[in-house]
Parts: structure tokens; sequence; C-alpha cells
């Protein structure tokens, strides 16, 4: 059974993140959406990781999503996840949105030109028409 290895395969591909430097380009975005392919598979082992006080899930999925900053397979791909994570906490709704929220709020502080937080990339080219107006 893969469940007690969900919290190992979240660890190794956060240290993977973190200790490897972003190679060519194209390789590098492929690498992104297979570690993202993997950590929404990790994670949907038990939805509840998530939610965990210890968990730095939500911080991973948009540090990756900074990296692949302007590749929209990924964006998609986090954007799916999310909600799939939503619709399979909703009732951990206040858990949930205490992690999401700060994230969000952040990048909402720096505003949508600012490159230094890694939400902007995933939701600015969304929801930059409704800014503007």
């Amino acid at each position: 059974m893969v469940a007690p290895y969900q919290k190992s395969i979240i660890s190794a591909i956060a240290e993977f993140i973190s200790n490897n430097p972003q190679g060519e380009p194209e390789d590098s975005q492929d690498v992104l959406a297979t570690l993202t392919e993997t950590l929404r598979s990790a994670i949907g082992l038990n939805h509840r990781i998530i939610v965990e006080p210890e968990s730095r899930v939500v911080d991973l999925l948009f540090t990756i999503a900074n990296l692949g900053e302007g590749n929209l397979y990924l964006a998609g791909l986090i954007s799916d996840g999310f909600e799939e994570f939503c619709e399979e906490l909703y009732n951990d709704f206040i858990p949930l949105c205490e992690k999401v929220l700060p994230q969000i709020l952040a990048a909402l502080d720096k505003g949508v030109h600012d490159k230094d937080s890694p939400l902007t990339s995933v939701w600015a080219p969304s929801y930059q028409p409704w800014l503007l107006s």
C-alpha cells in the first residue's frame, strides 16, 4: 500500500524542487508537470494532508506554479488540483481556507505585476481583465 508513503513522496518532491536549479526551459517544464502530477496523485491518497498543521503542500504547489510561470498546461494542472482538493475537503472548508487564503492575500498585496509571489503567475492571466475594469 502506498498511503503510508504519502508524506515521504511529498517531502521528496519538495526536496527536489528546493535543491535542483532549473535546467533547460523545455526540460524543466516537463519535469515540473511530472512532479505536479505526482504530487496530485500523492495528495489524492488522503486529501486531509493539505489541512494538517505542519503540511506545506499548498506552498509547494504555488512554488511549482511560480517555477512554471507562463506554462498554461502546468497552471491548468495546478488549478484542476485545487478544484479537486476543494471538492474533496468540503467538510474542512475553514482549515483549507487557512492554508490557501494567506497565499492568495499575499499575491493580492503584491499586485498583479509583481513576480515574487508564486500565485501571481497562476491567477493573473485568468483574472487580469477583471482587475483592469
